[in-house]
């Protein structure tokens, strides 16, 4: 009887350890590390991005495909026959979120942070009417992007948010030149804002 209490103990300690190592684990996002990606990136984010007031740019740390789930299978109609391709990697792409890392090449300082803390709006107070307030500055979602396999034409999803009701984006569409990466005549695609002009949280393409 003066081993059960050690073997008892020894059951215990296995089954919990056994537990801890069943419990399934979010997993992280793989690191999203395409330096022509970034450069793509870098270009849109920089055109959306005005630094004149030396304020930091914000990004969300992880990818986005677009503001809802089937957004881009519904926008492809519209997108030019050369940029079929790219429109399929995009798609394969973006079937799993991307976490980023610094490697975006801009002349200002930007830093990671989570867009949906920054845009969500606080609770409100018992007998108040809810509001959604801007937030301190502008949160920037991007994409993994998509290229043909010359990787000369490229998509890439932008999105700005600065409150639930303050928002914009679209996907972009992009060839390389000499000089470097330049959007394409009629891009942006498949644009969308926030609107807040029936007081609903309701989206609209444009």
């Amino acid at each position: 009887m003066k081993f059960l209490g050690p073997v008892a103990t020894c059951v215990l300690g296995s089954m919990t350890l056994l537990c801890g190592m069943s419990r399934p684990q979010a997993a992280k996002p793989q690191e999203y590390g395409d330096s022509e990606g970034y450069a793509v990136l870098s270009v849109l984010l920089a055109q959306r991005f005005s630094a004149a007031s030396n304020d930091t740019l914000i990004i969300s740390p992880v990818t986005s495909s677009g503001s809802m789930a089937d957004s881009f299978e519904s926008c492809r109609q519209i997108i030019p026959d050369e940029f079929q391709s790219a429109a399929r990697d995009f798609k394969d792409k973006n079937k799993q979120k991307w976490r980023l890392v610094k490697k975006f090449n801009l002349k200002f300082e930007y830093e990671f942070e989570d867009q949906v803390k920054k845009a969500a709006p606080p609770t409100p107070v018992p007998g108040e009417q809810e509001m959604s307030p801007l937030t301190d500055s502008t949160v920037f979602v991007v994409s993994a992007v998509g290229f043909d396999p010359t990787r000369t034409h490229a998509i890439a999803y932008v999105a700005g948010f600065c409150g639930v009701e303050c928002a914009g984006g679209a996907y972009h569409l992009l060839v390389k030149a000499k000089d470097g990466w330049k959007s394409v005549q009629n891009s942006p695609v498949c644009k969308w804002m926030a609107d807040n002009s029936i007081g609903l949280h309701s989206w609209r393409s444009l």
